[in-house]
């Protein structure tokens, strides 16, 4: 049996045997090596998606106190999601199954992702609100843009030597990491720079008045105060 799905149908049915059996012979039971293999296929789906959404959920908590505006978080979590889907959709096209190994990846690409689209939301939210979408985008990524994609290239160096494992392991890590690289990086490269130039919110309360704009504002202050 070549297929996952094929593999738990069948781990289902010696299960009912011999479940049904052992009303006749108690202590009947069925056991091979391949059988826990055959077990994760049963609940890879349920067990991925529940951890994925633990992950996101943590990802939007940090993103919440990071960033502190409703619509900006929502569009990190929107990318994410893109993201996300993006990765499910790698998996087959890099020859790979959905397994154990392939779920780890999943999992750990979105603390991966939300480096590189966070980092960019963030210098976005802090320049001035005063400037247009578009030129704030622009300083952002002057700000951000290199760190980001340096982080992006650091990561597919320490995946690299991976690609010559001799064993499967390696080779399925390399692969998938590598499409976290650059489905990750271009979304937060190419893609969040424009839903930012399009629908950035305005800037975090603590970063509304410029340094300028502060101290004159305590000088006036302190005048009136004198």
């Amino acid at each position: 049996m070549s297929k996952s799905d094929d593999q738990a149908d069948a781990l289902t049915q010696v299960e009912n045997f011999y479940q049904e059996k052992d009303k006749v012979l108690p202590g009947f039971f069925a056991h091979s090596d391949v059988y826990f293999l055959y077990h994760q296929y049963r609940i890879i789906h349920a067990q991925l998606f529940w951890t994925t959404g633990m992950c996101l959920l943590a990802a939007i908590i940090v993103s919440t106190v990071v960033i502190s505006h409703p619509i900006a978080v929502l569009i990190v979590l929107g990318v994410m999601l893109m993201v996300f889907v993006d990765l499910l959709g790698c998996i087959p096209l890099c020859g790979v199954s959905l397994n154990s190994i392939s779920m780890i990846n999943m999992v750990m690409a979105i603390g991966l992702v939300v480096d590189y689209n966070m980092h960019i939301v963030h210098g976005f939210m802090k320049q001035d609100p005063q400037l247009p979408r578009d030129k704030r985008t622009v300083l952002a990524m002057k700000e951000l843009g290199v760190p980001v994609a340096k982080g992006v290239f650091s990561t597919f160096l320490g995946i690299l030597p991976a690609a010559f494992g001799r064993s499967e392991i390696p080779r399925i890590f390399f692969k998938l990491f590598l499409a976290i690289v650059l489905v990750g990086g271009t979304h937060g490269l190419v893609l969040m720079p424009v839903v930012l130039s399009i629908a950035g919110p305005p800037a975090r309360m603590a970063h509304s008045c410029m340094p300028k704009e502060r101290d004159q504002v305590a000088a006036s202050v302190l005048g009136h105060a004198v």
